[in-house]
């Protein structure tokens, strides 16, 4: 129905179905987001629970409830015939009363999950420009969080890059890794669990979420030398491309850590995940750093920084991604 003199303008029915499904493939996406962070957040939050290796916080000394029914017990109650007694002579001696034996009271300690001292923080900034016949800016900031205790590890680690081409960006990346792992005792062996968020706007999809779990072996650990091997199986699956779907996929990985002397260290991570139904089908993310601590009051040091990640199905883009990155890293 439409007002005289106006005409009605079709309007097709493709249409709303296409906006539907735009509603649909954006609720699933806002969907799996949250329940990847809120497993994250859940296995944070149950490592955090252990506190045994806290530093010693100042302790409270509180009377047991025992304690404090008889002194209360014990106190003289008034009564309506006192008043009109005499107040007695202050001359006279007064016997001591009668100590009450306390039995041993109960130490409380109030306990945080974000104890300082078990906390290694760091903070890093990376800045390149070049001007001539092409004009070139990147930069690469990021920040990392790692709290280490006898009963296992947490390792969070975020990086944002982004660079420009004579004015054209040809670079806008976000990554965020988590990684919690549990020991055994004195045994080698440890059990880990890991989650990926990737955003990169010039790949074949909008986000790429994975998770894994496993098990880790500690291969040498010296004070200098730092070799740990994982493996494990997980899913991930690419949202915004050409394919979606979940993806069954294995994880192999290995850490290498030496510390050349008190101010410089090399460290590489290697992680391998070959595709469960096609072998030929698998993502390789390697990250290398050499890092010099400078001398002085605040804690900064100079990282150079190595990053690769490769894809074996990159759906019409390049395979192979390189980025080499000059890094100030402050540590509060």
């Amino acid at each position: 129905m439409h007002l005289p003199g106006t005409r009605e303008i079709p309007y097709p029915l493709s249409v709303f179905d296409r906006h539907l499904e735009l509603c649909e493939v954006l609720r699933l996406r806002r969907t799996t987001i949250i329940v990847w962070l809120a497993l994250l957040l859940a296995t944070c939050i149950v490592h955090g629970q252990d506190v045994s290796d806290a530093p010693d916080w100042p302790l409270f000394r509180l009377p047991p409830p025992e304690a404090i029914a008889n002194s209360t017990s014990d106190a003289p109650v008034a009564s309506d015939a006192a008043d009109t007694e005499a107040l007695p002579d202050e001359s006279e001696e007064k016997e001591p009363p009668e100590s009450v034996p306390v039995p041993d009271a109960v130490w409380y300690q109030p306990t945080t999950w974000f104890v300082p001292s078990i906390w290694d923080l760091g903070f890093q900034f990376g800045l390149n420009n070049a001007t001539g016949n092409t004009e070139t800016f990147s930069m690469q900031v990021g920040a990392d969080a790692n709290r280490k205790t006898d009963e296992g590890e947490l390792d969070l680690k975020l990086r944002y890059s982004k660079g420009q081409n004579s004015g054209v960006e040809n670079q806008n990346q976000a990554i965020l890794n988590a990684r919690n792992e549990w020991t055994m005792g004195k045994s080698p062996w440890s059990l880990f669990t890991t989650g990926t968020l990737e955003y990169d706007r010039f790949r074949a999809f909008d986000l790429r979420l994975a998770t894994h779990v496993g098990l880790g072996y500690q291969l040498v650990e010296t004070e200098k030398v730092d070799l740990a091997g994982r493996f494990g199986s997980g899913v991930s699956r690419e949202i915004g491309g050409p394919d979606d779907s979940y993806v069954p996929e294995a994880s192999f990985a290995g850490d290498f850590k030496w510390q050349i002397s008190d101010s410089q260290k090399l460290t590489t991570t290697v992680v391998y995940y070959p595709d469960y139904s096609n072998y030929t089908d698998y993502r390789i993310n390697t990250n290398a750093g050499w890092e010099i601590a400078l001398s002085g009051p605040m804690d900064i040091s100079l990282k150079l920084a190595v990053i690769d990640r490769y894809d074996s199905t990159p759906n019409g883009r390049k395979a192979n991604d390189l980025s080499t990155v000059f890094l100030v890293i402050w540590k509060p």
